[in-house]
């Protein structure tokens, strides 16, 4: 029988959050949750608590975002043909700002950083809205 313990605790204020989506981000045996806000990524990681041998999530990295989060999702590593780390899962971000952005984490400079951006109406997208996303 495995038994599993779990420790909460408050890593970042979850007031401005709106979008979080668990991925495999720095590499493919390791798992990470990413939080969106309305202006900023925030990578959290899985690190040791020392003394009782448990884990947490703490806030490894946070990003600006060019113009308002409109939608997070993850691209899987078998979907993601080129750009990412072997096996890491990529991310697509929708703003506002009128892109579709499709980032990765680069451990090297420890950020986001973009593998393609495609431009789809100009900013402020006045024609998307959440509903026209989830269908």
């Amino acid at each position: 029988e495995h038994r599993s313990c779990f420790v909460v605790d408050q890593v970042v204020s979850s007031a401005s959050v709106t979008h979080a989506v668990w991925g495999r981000f720095r590499a493919p045996d390791v798992n990470d949750v990413v939080l969106g806000k309305s202006d900023q990524l925030q990578l959290l990681v899985r690190a040791p608590n020392p003394g009782d041998g448990t884990e947490r999530m703490r806030l490894a990295h946070q990003q600006p975002l060019h113009g308002t989060l409109v939608d997070l999702k993850v691209i899987p590593c078998a979907a993601a043909n080129e750009g990412g780390t072997a096996g890491a899962d990529l991310l697509g971000i929708l703003s506002d700002s009128g892109k579709l952005s499709i980032v990765k984490f680069d451990e090297a400079t420890k950020r986001f950083a973009p593998v393609r951006q495609l431009h789809l109406a100009p900013p402020g997208l006045p024609s998307l809205d959440r509903r026209t996303l989830d269908e």
